[in-house]
């Protein structure tokens, strides 16, 4: 009875303070949010605010969504919080990797949530095609039932059964992505489930080098003019190529089954990806506390990060712009963060 009074008096107290995030990693429900949306540091489209500046750009290459922790909701705003300790293996999307090892309290407007597919769920197609999706797969609602799951790279018009889509998730565990890919498909391709239903790939770049030749790139530009990568699309295919030949399609979040055409097929290999370099600025040690410029908590450095941009002294404490991304330079790509002076240890180089 003691234990229980008290699990509803930390209930009540994260309610009133809006936040709520649960001790249990297993009771932790994830939302969706618009990576075009803004992410406020109140409920007050004033406040302190960043998005993120490849939203428009490169969204069906990334994808149209991140991952925040749900943590509550109010008068049309939904409260997040940042993923520390994120793992690609439990989400179809990722979290905004300048925000890692944070654990910051920020908003999204309520229409900037995006919904998901809440458990997962199979459709077999006419033909012998078959698609699953597991939790946590964005969705675009395109009619009663009726949905775009949007992949980073891959769209799919699919309908699902009543009740099966929802604002929040739970992961539930990803497809198993065996070894026995033995081709990629290709940028622009189709991949056929029977009865109109398809999987369509990110159309092919329309640089000069991609019109000479039919080599798929992949790559991502070099770290001067920093791009997202393909996603790559691995296919186990019969070895017997025909016009159109069965191939199974799988990703972390969706598994298919079905048939594509022996020309959208390719074997090169994509080069390694140049990463963002690492980033300069100043390190905070872990549990320190964050803020807003204006005073109020932020939150806390989870792990130890590093706070890049231009420095402003506050007070006893330091006030940092920094970059949602690597290379930003517009006035909504930075989150300016404050940490006591003691706090930051050091510069990193």
């Amino acid at each position: 009875m003691g234990q229980a009074s008290a699990t509803g008096r930390a209930l009540s107290t994260c309610l009133a303070l809006w936040v709520c995030v649960a001790d249990a990693a297993a009771a932790q429900e994830y939302v969706l949010v618009e990576r075009d949306a803004h992410l406020y540091a109140r409920p007050d489209a004033s406040s302190e605010r960043v998005r993120d500046p490849w939203a428009r750009e490169h969204v069906r290459r990334l994808g149209p969504f991140w991952v925040m922790r749900f943590a509550g909701e109010r008068n049309g705003w939904v409260a997040i919080a940042t993923v520390p300790a994120f793992r690609a293996s439990e989400h179809c999307y990722e979290t905004p990797r300048a925000l890692a090892g944070l654990d910051v309290r920020l908003f999204v407007r309520s229409e900037d949530v995006a919904q998901v597919v809440a458990r997962t769920v199979s459709r077999s197609y006419p033909g012998g095609g078959s698609v699953t999706l597991v939790s946590g797969a964005g969705l675009v609602a395109r009619g009663r039932n009726r949905y775009d799951v949007a992949l980073p790279g891959a769209t799919l018009r699919i309908e699902l059964p009543e009740g099966s889509a929802a604002t929040r998730y739970r992961p539930e565990g990803q497809v198993e992505i065996g070894r026995s890919a033995n081709a990629l498909l290709a940028p622009g391709a189709h991949f056929e489930l029977g009865g109109g239903g398809r999987i369509s790939t990110e159309p092919p770049s329309r640089t000069r080098s991609a019109r000479r030749s039919r080599v798929v790139d992949f790559t991502t530009e070099d770290a001067e003019a920093p791009e997202p990568p393909r996603a790559i699309l691995a296919l186990e295919v019969d070895p017997e190529r025909r016009p159109r030949t069965r191939a199974t399609l799988r990703t972390g979040c969706l598994e298919a089954n079905g048939f594509v055409r022996s020309r959208d097929l390719t074997t090169d290999r994509p080069a390694r990806p140049v990463r963002d370099p690492s980033p300069r600025g100043a390190t905070v040690r872990p549990g320190a506390a964050l803020y807003w410029p204006d005073g109020t908590q932020a939150g806390r450095a989870a792990d130890r990060v590093t706070l890049t941009g231009s420095v402003t002294p506050n007070g006893s404490r330091l006030c940092f712009d920094h970059a949602i991304r690597h290379g930003a330079r517009g006035p909504d790509d930075t989150l300016t963060l404050c940490a006591d002076r003691a706090a930051v240890s050091r510069a990193s180089r």
